[in-house]
């Protein structure tokens, strides 16, 4: 299992960045049709209708796209948690100096155990032990 950060699906839904579109639609079909299993959080879903309405697309738009990503196949949603993973989050946060939702991400994968991110934010790459990956696993396809 692999873990999704938002920039993949929303990449997809407002057709950005262009040059990765065949990349991360590869990824969604993959994770759609359940040959990619793949874990994220509620705070995902959050950040997809946030930029979906920074981008100015009306609600039964949003609502449309986000129960389509929620039929995924290989998807699976985990809250987030408050416990252990925010005591971990805010220590990446600080040490990384990333945003807070990015930092709960990441100590999320390192509670399940997950090494490897379909991700477009680079700054994923300065975590050790994760691995960013911006197509789909050779494996899967």
């Amino acid at each position: 299992m692999r873990y999704l950060d938002a920039s993949i699906p929303v990449g997809l839904m407002i057709g950005q960045p262009k040059q990765k579109l065949e990349d991360i639609r590869a990824i969604m079909e993959a994770v759609e049709a359940g040959r990619e299993r793949v874990a994220t959080s509620v705070f995902t879903i959050a950040e997809i209708v946030y930029v979906l309405e920074r981008e100015g697309k009306d609600g039964m738009f949003i609502a449309e796209v986000i129960d389509d990503f929620l039929g995924c196949g290989g998807l699976k949603v985990i809250d987030a948690k408050a416990d252990d993973a925010l005591d971990t989050a805010m220590e990446i946060y600080k040490k990384y100096k990333i945003d807070f939702v990015d930092a709960h991400h990441i100590a999320t994968m390192q509670e399940m155990r997950i090494r490897e991110i379909y991700s477009l934010d680079p700054h994923y790459d300065c975590i050790p032990k994760i691995k960013r990956l911006e197509q789909v696993a050779a494996k899967v396809r």
